[in-house]
């Protein structure tokens, strides 16, 4: 594929008949990477691109290459190249037979990718300026003080409620309900401490209690209040 005034090319040559227990020596294994690359270079005055080796089957080497044509972007000076490069690489290998390379010649294909290269990935974004936070967490900042706003609104309106229209027994069951919670003061402290509160003073302190507890606190409240709203 084309790359300004150059030809990038992804090919995958394959050689048989290779002593693949030869990959487990590193001499081999530098040596082939190097005449590899020594070749490509030579085929047509190329930079030298990356090379991989795998090793994949007995007797069978893959190895993949992207290498950079300069100063071309024609299809037929990639299809010369590669014609070049397969005569070049199997001249190469005969001299590989110490290592127990056999019937390497005219064993290389060379196949071209066609497919474009993937696009870059888009440049991280910048980090917020500092004080400023993400939006994440101005969203969480929002919904913490939406539900301390929600929940302070309860507790007045509650206490209004209550303030204005519980009548003795009922304020007897709340107020039997919080000393069952046994939250402190209970009652009996309360009454010690505050000799001169009223009945307002204590209820505020007690849904107060009960609405900043969760769980079966809150279910203890939502059953009295059906209550009160039955009766």
């Amino acid at each position: 594929y084309v790359q300004g005034s150059a030809i990038l090319v992804d090919s995958v040559v394959e050689f048989r008949d290779l002593d693949i227990g030869n990959f487990n020596n590193v001499s081999f294994k530098e040596d082939f990477e190097r005449e590899f690359r020594s070749s490509m270079a030579a085929s047509a005055k190329c930079d030298q691109g990356d090379v991989v080796v795998h090793s994949y089957s007995a007797g069978s080497v893959l190895v993949n290459s992207t290498i950079r044509l300069e100063g071309t972007d024609e299809q037929a000076d990639v299809e010369e190249f590669t014609t070049t490069l397969q005569t070049d690489i199997s001249s190469v290998f005969p001299t590989f037979e110490n290592y127990g390379v056999v019937n390497a010649t005219n064993v290389a294909t060379i196949t071209i990718d066609p497919s474009p290269p993937p696009p870059f990935p888009p440049p991280p974004s910048p980090p917020p300026p500092p004080g400023t936070g993400s939006d994440s967490d101005s969203d969480n900042m929002l919904l913490i003080y939406i539900c301390a706003s929600a929940a302070l609104t309860a507790i007045i309106g509650l206490s209004f409620s209550a303030r204005y229209y519980l009548n003795e027994r009922e304020f007897n069951q709340l107020q039997d309900m919080y000393e069952k919670t046994q939250y402190r003061p209970s009652v009996a402290e309360w009454d010690e401490a505050n000799p001169n509160s009223t009945r307002d003073e204590f209820m505020e302190m007690a849904l107060g209690a009960l609405l900043t507890h969760a769980g079966c606190d809150m279910h203890r409240i939502a059953l009295w209040l059906e209550h009160m709203v039955a009766t």
